[in-house]
C-alpha cells in the first residue's frame, strides 16, 4: 500500500532573516540625510508594495522617527522580508522571481484610535498580478490632506495565514497558503 497524500490542499513556507543585515542596510550613509533617505526609499520600494509602504509610514511617521528608532524599524522590516520569502516558497508560481510585489503583508485589523505602532496579527495576500494604478482611489481626510486608498475588492488573489516572530537577531516567518487553482497546472507541467 502506497502512502496517502496529505489530506489538505495547503502549502507551507518558512524563512529567517537577520535583523542586523536590515539594520546595516538602513544605517548606510547615516548622517547624510539625502543619501540615507534614498537608501531607505529604494529598499522600501524593493520590498513593499505601495499600500504596505503607506502603512509603514503611518506606523513609523517620518524619516526622523525611523532614524531614531532604527532597531524597531529593522525588526519590523526583517519580519516582512521573512514573511514574503515564506509566501514565495509556498507558491510555485512565484519561484521564478523574487515576487515581492505579488505578495502583501498587512495587519488584519487596526482598531480605530489604536496606535499604528501597536503590533497586530498580519495576514498575507498572494496577488495574481502586481497592483496597478486602476486599483488606486483618492480619499480626502478631515485635515484636507489627500491620501491614496487601496481597495482590496479590486484585486484577485489568495489570502493566507502568516506568523512572524523575532528573537535576538533573527526574524522568522511561516506562511500557510491554500493551493491555488493555477498551482495544479504548474505541478502537472513539471
Amino acid at each position: 500500500m502506497s502512502p496517502r497524500a496529505f489530506p489538505f490542499p495547503l502549502r507551507v513556507g518558512t524563512d529567517l532573516c537577520h535583523i542586523s543585515r536590515i539594520r546595516a542596510l538602513l544605517q548606510k550613509n547615516i548622517g547624510q540625510q539625502t543619501r540615507q533617505t534614498k537608501t531607505l526609499s529604494r529598499f522600501l520600494s524593493k520590498l513593499l508594495t505601495w499600500p504596505e509602504r503607506q502603512y509603514f509610514w503611518e506606523r513609523f511617521e517620518d524619516h526622523d522617527y525611523v532614524c531614531s528608532n532604527i532597531d524597531t524599524v529593522a525588526q519590523y522590516l526583517a519580519g516582512r522580508w521573512a514573511a514574503k520569502e515564506a509566501c514565495r516558497k509556498a507558491c510555485p508560481h512565484l519561484k521564478s522571481s523574487n515576487g515581492f510585489h505579488n505578495i502583501m503583508i498587512l495587519p488584519i485589523h487596526v482598531p480605530t484610535g489604536a496606535s499604528h505602532r501597536a503590533s497586530t496579527r498580519p495576514q498575507g495576500l498572494i496577488l495574481r498580478t502586481a497592483i496597478s494604478a486602476f486599483q488606486v482611489g483618492i480619499s480626502e481626510q478631515q485635515s484636507g490632506k489627500k491620501q491614496l486608498v487601496f481597495d482590496m475588492d479590486t484585486v484577485e488573489g489568495q489570502l493566507c495565514e502568516i506568523s512572524i516572530s523575532h528573537d535576538a537577531d533573527l526574524a522568522t516567518a511561516v506562511a500557510i497558503v491554500p493551493v491555488m487553482v493555477d498551482d495544479y497546472t504548474v505541478e502537472e507541467k513539471t
